[in-house]
């Protein structure tokens, strides 16, 4: 019998902050990519908790998908790019 694919939580369009055109689009990929959604939005309560770019990225992927519609800025990405491309 076939799986079916996990579903993501469609979310809302990334403001361009100036020329963050390909970020936005690296950004939207991983935000809808199945398990990486379901993992980054999971329960952390037991202790483990994501730091780095873990931690952006779920504050990303959080925010994108509890805002229908419209456009939000990465601004949490984008502040800390400096220290994820190190």
């Amino acid at each position: 019998t076939a799986r079916t694919a996990p579903r993501t939580v469609p979310g809302c369009g990334l403001r361009n902050a100036g020329n963050t055109c390909w970020l936005n689009a690296t950004l939207q990929c991983l935000s809808h990519t199945p398990i990486l959604q379901q993992l980054l939005l999971a329960d952390f309560s037991g202790g483990k908790q994501l730091r780095g770019i873990g931690g952006l990225l779920r504050d990303h992927v959080a925010a994108s998908v509890s805002a229908t519609g419209g456009a939000i800025e990465p601004r949490g990405v984008l502040e800390n790019l400096s220290s994820i491309a190190k």
